[in-house]
């Protein structure tokens, strides 16, 4: 049978990867990774693309399956990540290969309300390391005590920051946050039950409100023409 040409494959797959049911795309597209060799690395692009890890199961499929394939934390753009303590078996080996091969453009880290400094600390860097990817346009931070605003002054290429039911944690007498502000996101939303926001005017830069868009738990806010 003749092979179809490349640009050609890649239409289908994008076709599927950008249809209306998410649930029967994916099923599709892992299908057809598996019709041959060559549909793997297309389908992953998009199999992988989006990435939730909230649950001891989802740690453990995604921890076994990078081990076999590491090369799949290429892929993953949109992380979202819920931390839990103790921490699960396979965190400490993805943490450490998204570290070396992702380049994510968007981040949600979350924990079911625990304090920031009872994980253990080489947990705490993987994850400010990820949050700080100069690729990271998108970052949304839930539900910790006591984070680190040190973490945020790091992430210098955001478009659009959301914290919420956060207690942020002013640096440390041994911290320091870098004497430039990371440039202001087009868009802020700080959510209800947000504290400690003293520190965070002193690591986000909010002189251009004129070019963002600030939301404080209520309906939006533009800054003036």
């Amino acid at each position: 049978m003749e092979k179809l040409p490349l640009d050609i494959l890649l239409y289908i797959v994008d076709l599927l990867a950008g249809g209306d049911d998410d649930s029967e795309d994916i099923n599709s597209l892992r299908i057809l990774s598996q019709t041959c060799k060559s549909m793997v690395p297309l389908c992953r692009k998009h199999l992988f693309s989006s990435l939730r890890l909230s649950s001891e199961l989802s740690f453990e499929r995604f921890g076994n399956l990078l081990s076999e394939n590491p090369d799949i934390a290429y892929y993953v753009k949109s992380l979202n990540y819920r931390v839990y303590n103790p921490i699960y078996d396979h965190e400490w080996s993805i943490l450490d290969i998204l570290k070396k091969r992702a380049s994510l453009k968007s981040m949600t880290l979350s924990s079911p309300g625990l304090d920031w400094k009872d994980f253990p600390e080489s947990i705490r860097l993987s994850l400010v390391f990820l949050i700080q990817l100069p690729t990271v346009a998108d970052l949304n931070i839930e539900d910790f005590k006591g984070f680190p605003v040190t973490a945020l002054s790091g992430c210098r290429n955001l478009i659009d920051l959301q914290l919420e039911r956060l207690v942020l944690a002013h640096p440390e007498g041994d911290q320091v946050i870098s004497c430039s502000k990371i440039p202001t996101p087009v868009s802020i939303y700080i959510g209800e039950r947000t504290y400690g926001l003293a520190a965070l005017l002193n690591t986000v830069d909010f002189s251009r409100p004129s070019k963002g868009d600030v939301r404080c738990g209520m309906p939006r806010w533009h800054g003036p023409d």
